[in-house]
C-alpha cells in the first residue's frame, strides 16, 4: 500500500458514512421505550426538530429508521428492552451480601460520614487515629474521612489532615495519627496490630486490600466474627487501577486472626465508570485533569453541574492524549495526514473543554484546568493497543451517546453544544480506525492479534449500568442533559456490536 493510498483513504474518511451509523445506532435505541424521556415519535418521526429548532434525528441526509432496520439494531436489542435493569444503577443486591442482624456496623463519627472504630487497640504514645481517603468525587483534591478511633479530634471536634489530596500522588488512603497535640502522618503498619481481636480491628485490616466498611446509610458493610476470625462486607476504595475509571465495588471479605485479609464476590456500586462523555485518555488515564469551586459563596453546585464540570476534565485530557498521539504519530513516519487529523482533533478537545466548562459554570461550577503534561514517545505496538481502547472502542461508543444527547436533551444550551461535539467525536472516533489501520501494517502479526484482542477485551467490559450511574442527578437532570438510561446504553452497544465491532 503506498502512502498515496493512504493520504486518499484519510482524506475520503467516510466520517459522514460512519456519522450516520452512529446516529443510527443512538437513536434507534430508544425504539419502543418512549418512557424513557426521549420519546420513540420525537425520534422517529419526518420532520421533527430538537427543542432548539435544529435539526431531528430523521435528516434529510439519513433515514434513521431506515438504518436502523439495515444494521438490524432493533431486533438485535430487543431482548435487552424487557430485561430489569434495575440492579445496575439501583446499587448492589443487598441479599446477596446478608450478614444476618448480629453484625457489626460502625457508627457515624459525629456528623461526618467517618466509621467510628473506637475501641481498637491502639500502639503506646497514639491518642488516637483517623483514615483519610482519595476522593472519587468532583473536588477529588480534597479528600474525605473514612475511619476515626481514639481521642482523635482536636478541641473544636475537627478531625486534622491532609489538605489535598490525589490518588497519582498520595495513594488511596493515608493514615494520621494525633500524639498529644499534635498531628502526622504514620503507616499502616504501625496502627495495624500483629492479631486481630475485634471486627473494628478487622475493619482497619481491610486497607491492606484497599476495602473499607462504611457507616454510610444505604451502602452494604458489616463484620462479623467466624471461626478463624472475621468475614463481611465492605466498600472498595476507587483506587484507579486501570487509569480509565474510578468506581466503587461492594466484596465480601475474609480477615484471619492473624490479620490476612482475603476477598471474595464484589457488585458494582458507584464511581465514574466510563462516564457519559466517554473519550480518549492516554498514559496514567487522567491526563490533565481540573478542580472545581462554587461561583460565589452564595451558590452551590448543581447535578448538571458536577456533571458538565467532570465532562469538562475530560475533553481537557483528551487534548493532552491527541497531542500525544499526533506525535507519536510524526514519529512512527505515520502520512502527514493523519499527523494533521490528530492535531485538529486536539483542537476540538479544546472548544469542548471550554463548552462544557461554560455549562458547568452556568450550573454553578467554576472550572479550572491545570497545565499539559508531557508524554514520551512511545513504541507503535503500545500506541496501537491504547488506540485500540480509546479510540475504536471508547470514543466510538462516546461519539454514539453523544448523538444521543443531541437530539434528547431538553435543554437547548445542551443540545446546541452535544450537537456540535457529536460530530466531531465521530471525526476522532474514525481517526482512531484509520491509525488501527495504518498501524496494523507497520506492526508484527503477533502485536497485530493483541491489539485485535485488546479492542475485544475493551468491548467485553463495556458495563451500561457503570456508564449511567457515573451521573447520579435527578429526573429532570437527566433529561436536561439528554442522559439515557441504562437499557438505552445497553441497546447502544448491542448496536455498535452488531454494525462497527462487528
Amino acid at each position: 500500500m503506498t502512502e498515496k493510498w493512504w493520504r486518499e483513504r484519510v482524506e475520503r474518511g467516510r466520517i459522514e458514512v460512519f456519522r450516520h451509523i452512529l446516529r443510527g445506532v443512538a437513536l434507534s435505541s430508544a425504539v419502543g421505550m418512549p418512557e424513557v424521556g426521549c420519546a420513540e415519535s420525537h425520534l422517529f418521526e419526518p420532520g421533527t426538530t430538537n427543542v432548539d429548532g435544529g435539526r431531528g434525528a430523521r435528516d434529510a441526509d439519513v433515514n434513521v429508521a431506515d438504518a436502523a432496520r439495515d444494521l438490524s439494531v432493533r431486533d438485535a436489542g430487543r431482548d435487552l428492552f424487557v430485561r430489569d435493569l434495575s440492579s445496575d444503577v439501583g446499587g448492589p443486591d443487598l441479599a446477596r451480601f446478608d450478614l444476618g442482624s448480629g453484625a457489626f456496623r460502625p457508627a457515624c463519627f459525629g456528623d461526618t460520614e467517618a466509621a467510628d472504630l473506637t475501641g481498637i487497640r491502639l500502639p503506646d504514645g497514639i491518642d488516637g487515629i483517623a483514615v483519610f481517603a482519595a476522593q472519587w468525587q468532583i473536588d477529588y483534591r480534597a479528600p474525605r474521612t473514612i475511619y476515626v478511633a481514639g481521642d482523635y479530634a482536636a478541641a473544636d471536634g475537627s478531625l486534622p489532615g491532609p489538605r489535598s489530596m490525589t490518588y497519582q500522588e498520595d495513594g488511596a488512603y493515608v493514615v494520621w495519627a494525633r500524639r498529644g497535640s499534635n498531628y502526622g502522618e504514620v503507616s499502616l503498619d504501625e496502627v495495624v496490630s500483629d492479631t486481630v481481636e475485634s471486627a473494628q480491628e478487622a475493619s482497619l485490616a481491610l486497607l491492606r486490600e484497599l476495602v473499607h466498611v462504611s457507616c454510610t446509610e444505604g451502602v452494604p458493610g458489616g463484620v462479623v466474627e467466624s471461626d478463624t476470625g472475621y468475614v463481611g462486607v465492605g466498600t472498595t476504595l476507587p483506587c484507579h487501577p486501570d487509569g480509565l475509571s474510578w468506581d466503587r465495588y461492594t466484596v465480601s471479605f475474609e480477615v484471619t486472626r492473624e490479620g490476612a485479609v482475603s476477598t471474595g464476590d464484589n457488585t458494582y456500586l458507584d464511581g465514574m465508570g466510563c462516564w457519559v462523555l466517554v473519550g480518549r485518555l492516554t498514559g496514567d488515564g487522567l491526563g490533565r485533569m481540573g478542580r472545581h469551586r462554587p461561583t460565589d459563596g452564595s451558590r452551590e453546585t448543581t447535578d448538571l453541574g458536577e456533571y458538565f464540570a467532570r465532562s469538562a476534565y475530560l475533553e481537557a485530557a483528551a487534548v493532552d492524549a491527541f497531542v500525544r498521539l499526533a506525535a507519536e504519530l510524526r514519529a512512527h513516519g505515520a502520512p502527514p495526514e493523519l499527523v494533521a487529523w490528530a492535531e485538529t482533533s486536539a483542537e476540538d478537545e479544546r472548544r469542548h473543554a471550554r463548552a462544557l466548562a461554560s455549562l458547568a459554570e452556568s450550573h454553578g461550577a467554576h472550572v479550572t484546568f491545570d497545565a499539559p503534561r508531557a508524554h514520551p514517545v512511545r513504541p507503535l505496538f503500545e500506541v496501537a493497543l491504547e488506540n485500540a481502547r480509546e479510540g475504536c472502542v471508547r470514543e466510538t461508543l462516546g461519539a454514539t451517546l453523544g448523538h444521543y444527547q443531541a437530539v434528547c436533551a431538553t435543554d437547548p444550551r445542551v443540545a446546541s453544544a452535544f450537537t456540535l461535539i457529536a460530530d466531531d467525536e465521530t471525526s476522532h472516533a474514525a481517526l482512531a480506525w484509520a491509525v488501527d489501520a495504518w498501524a496494523a501494517s507497520r506492526v508484527c502479526p503477533w502485536e497485530r492479534a493483541a491489539v485485535a484482542q485488546a479492542r475485544a477485551d475493551a468491548i467485553a467490559a463495556l458495563d451500561a449500568g457503570r456508564v449511567v450511574s457515573s451521573f447520579g442527578g435527578t429526573t429532570e437532570a437527566r433529561r436536561q442533559a439528554g442522559l439515557p438510561e441504562a437499557r438505552v446504553v445497553d441497546a447502544m452497544i448491542t448496536g455498535l456490536r452488531a454494525s462497527v465491532w462487528a
